[in-house]
Order: structure tokens, then sequence, then C-alpha cells
């Protein structure tokens, strides 16, 4: 084994901080791009009426010191989708979890596209189909700043299905900001 020089012995301590630090702010930048609100314009989404299987709703609207809390819900009832998974390595049917909330300036038409997180909803949850089908991870949670939202919007939800097609559901419930 041949002898660590003396520069090394005061960088390698160094090495696994510097690296871990790096790796934080890669993380805090990922999640930064996940947690930020995109606008869109509403014309570029298809009515969810157009759908009849696509559902939707609002369970709380809430402010809490400068944020907006909103949680509700969407599915799209008894349809399941063909997909693979990767992880397994094999074809799979089921649920296609891919809905955020958003916000609808009725004004100008923007859309605020909310950072959504998505979880399975409560076994007793009275908007779930009793068709046996497993929805996955149907329940919608947001949390956003209320700065920079508009004063007064719909809520709504948004659907993006596996063949890239996206439908906006007016849930018909109002939030003044």
């Amino acid at each position: 084994m041949q002898p660590v020089s003396p520069f090394g012995k005061r960088i390698l301590p160094l090495v696994v901080p510097l690296g871990a630090a790096v790796l934080a702010a890669a993380c805090l930048l990922l999640y930064g791009l996940r947690a930020r609100i995109e606008r869109s314009s509403a014309d570029g989404w298809t009515d969810a009426s157009a759908r009849p299987t696509l559902h939707a709703g609002v369970e709380q609207i809430a402010r809490e010191e400068g944020f907006l809390l909103l949680t509700g819900w969407a599915l799209d009832e008894g349809v399941e989708y063909q997909s693979y998974n990767w992880g397994n390595g094999s074809q799979v049917r089921g649920p296609w979890n891919d809905s955020r909330l958003a916000l609808l300036d009725a004004e100008n038409g923007a859309l605020y596209l909310l950072p959504t997180q998505a979880r399975a909803p409560a076994a007793d949850a009275s908007w779930l189909p009793e068709d046996g089908l497993d929805y996955g991870r149907c329940s919608l949670t947001a949390r956003v700043p209320v700065s920079g939202l508009p004063g007064q919007a719909e809520i709504c939800v948004t659907f993006t299905l596996p063949d890239g097609s996206r439908y906006l559901y007016h849930t018909g419930e109002e939030v003044g900001l």
C-alpha cells in the first residue's frame, strides 16, 4: 500500500461532506421544479365532460398563513390501462393516476396547475366506486402560496391520459384569494 500524501489527508475527509452537499443541492433543485405552479391556457385542454368516465371533486378548501390548501380526488371510473412495470418486468393493468388540482381564472382563461401530491383514498371514501377496481392514488392534495394566484378562481382537476390526451374537469367550486 502506498502512503497517502499530506495533500490527500487534507482533501479525503472533505470528499464525503462535499458529495453530500452537491447531492442535497441537486435534490432541492429537482424538488423546486416539481413543486412549482405551472401556468397554462385552458384552451389546450379538452373539457372532461367529453369523456363520461372522468370524475373528480373537491373535499376541502382552506387558507392558512398565506397558503391555500386543497384536497380532492380524481378517477377514471371503470377504466384500467395496460402498461409496463419496469420494476418487475411485466405487463400490468390498472389505474392511470396522472391528475392535478388546478385553478382556472375565468377572467382571462389562465390555468394554474398546482403541485399535487397523490395518495391512496380512504377505504370508506363516499365517492369511491364500488366496482371492485383498485383506483390507486386518486386522492389529491395541494398546498401553495397564494401570492401570484388570481383573486378569484374555479377549482378544477386535470387528467393526462397515457395517450397524451389532456382533460380539464370543472368542479364548479370557487375560491377567493
